[in-house]
């Protein structure tokens, strides 16, 4: 027992020192890690209930650069998202949805980086993509564009558990600022993870494994939250599009992973 608990709190550590710096992959990071010494179903649990305090650690620190318009579309998106993703895995074999979506996630990832590479080969004088932050830091986007992402990311919640990966393929299409982004997200999965948790509470999931590892992990996530601080305020920008990409890469191959394994 001691063993799992290490490895909780070293899980969270992880957990909350990349999500800090990227707004997203807490959960991402610490699930693979967690389940080397826990039960599937304990640790899902266990990344919802502290998942969600993430979120907190996220908008206590970036509230200020949060957008409540855009909290709010991406929240009520994600409702009907989470709805059809629940949908599809009762009716569609969850093995096909883990390997198209994994492989979709790839295909972004090599897209991008190769429109990037072309980016960087063009000469200094062509025109800047255009802004999507306002004169106050707030991120600009069309109702129908935040409903649309909201809803993607209830998709994927609902398939695969994974509901923050489309978020980070939309702050990177949409280049809003580290800040801005890591705000809107902790507002986000406040209010998603939250959720979640609650049901796993109804639903009588919250075990006195659930409770001990949280506290084992809520430790480790504190920790490893303040020592990604630092990082997270000087990081530049161009670099938090990078990380996001990685996110996203490292969504994708969780997805085909375990896809293959509970084939």
């Amino acid at each position: 027992m001691e063993t799992e608990l290490i490895v909780t709190f070293l899980a969270w550590f992880l957990g909350g020192f990349v999500n800090i710096i990227t707004g997203i992959g807490g959960n991402l990071v610490a699930l693979p890690v967690m389940l080397l010494a826990l039960d599937f179903t304990v640790a899902a649990v266990v990344s919802c209930v502290i998942g969600a305090l993430l979120g907190v650690m996220l908008v206590l620190r970036f509230y200020r650069f949060a957008d409540a318009r855009s909290v709010l579309l991406l929240s009520l998106g994600a409702l009907p998202g989470l709805v059809a993703g629940v949908l599809c895995l009762k009716y569609l074999p969850i093995f096909w949805l883990e390997i198209f979506l994994g492989c979709v996630l790839i295909a972004f990832v090599v897209w991008e980086y190769f429109l990037e590479r072309k980016g960087e080969s063009q000469p200094a004088s062509a025109p800047a993509q255009e802004e999507t932050t306002d004169s106050g830091g707030r991120a600009k986007g069309k109702t129908s564009m935040l409903l649309g992402w909201g809803s993607i990311s209830g998709l994927f919640s609902g398939v695969v558990g994974l509901g923050g990966i489309p978020l980070a393929v939309c702050v990177y299409l949409n280049r809003w600022d580290k800040n801005v982004a890591r705000g809107i997200l902790g507002a986000f999965f406040v209010f998603s993870v939250g959720l979640a948790t609650g049901l796993d509470v109804l639903a009588g999931l919250v075990t006195e494994s659930v409770v001990h590892h949280s506290l084992a992990g809520i430790p480790g996530m504190l920790l490893g939250t303040l020592a990604g601080l630092p990082v997270a305020g000087r990081i530049p920008q161009r670099l938090f599009q990078r990380c996001l990409l990685v996110m996203v890469l490292l969504g994708a191959f969780s997805l085909l992973a375990r896809a293959f394994l509970q084939s």
